[in-house]
């Protein structure tokens, strides 16, 4: 597919994810996780929360090798990701799972990358999940580990859903932070992503 027609795509998804409130990920969140994907060259993708397709189609449409799989438990949300990723023409390469993560088994399988954009209080769990299937020199990418801020201002909020989540995002970032297998950096992006890598003894 061409950069333009990819262009073009992009931007429908975006204007679309705009129109319809749906939480996709910010501009500048983006533009790094197309560098990330550009320098890494990775063959295999996993996304953590599909929301539409969007990240996932532009990643196949980055690299046109890459193999994806993209995993959504809302039905509406699957459905129009179903949809986006086979108009964009990808559906040989980007392969979506509609269940709940914490239930789905890829048992088997290694990815270069693994991409965690789906409910926050369940971060600790998807991590643990999903980080044996990462490759020996592969990232585990967080997205939302600010949360507007709360995380390290939770006195902005006096909604008690809110403070849950926001104490499992800190208790995500504190396991991060203390994990004896894994390196973590949390870089100030978009709304916070945490990058992760194996250590290496």
């Amino acid at each position: 597919m061409c950069y333009h027609n990819a262009m073009s795509t992009f931007e429908k998804l975006t204007q679309y994810g705009h129109e319809h409130q749906i939480p996709i990920l910010m501009d500048e969140s983006m533009e790094w996780l197309e560098k990330i994907l550009l320098e890494q060259k990775p063959s295999s993708f996993l996304e953590v929360g599909s929301a539409i397709g969007r990240t996932s189609i532009t990643a196949a449409q980055l690299l046109p090798e890459l193999r994806v799989v993209t995993i959504e438990r809302d039905p509406e949300m699957a459905a129009q990701a179903r949809k986006n990723i086979q108009e964009a023409g990808l559906s040989d390469r980007v392969t979506l799972i509609e269940e709940d993560a914490r239930e789905v088994s890829l048992d088997g399988q290694t990815f270069d990358l693994i991409f965690i954009d789906a409910a926050k209080s369940q971060y600790r769990r998807f991590f643990e999940k999903f980080s044996p299937l990462l490759a020996e020199d592969g990232l585990i990418i967080t997205d939302n580990m600010f949360f507007h801020g709360l995380v390290e201002h939770p006195e902005r909020t006096h909604n008690r859903h809110t403070k849950g989540l926001i104490r499992r995002l800190k208790a995500y970032w504190d396991f991060l932070e203390t994990n004896e297998a894994f390196e973590t950096v949390i870089l100030d992006i978009g709304d916070g992503i945490a990058l992760t890598r194996r250590k290496h003894v």
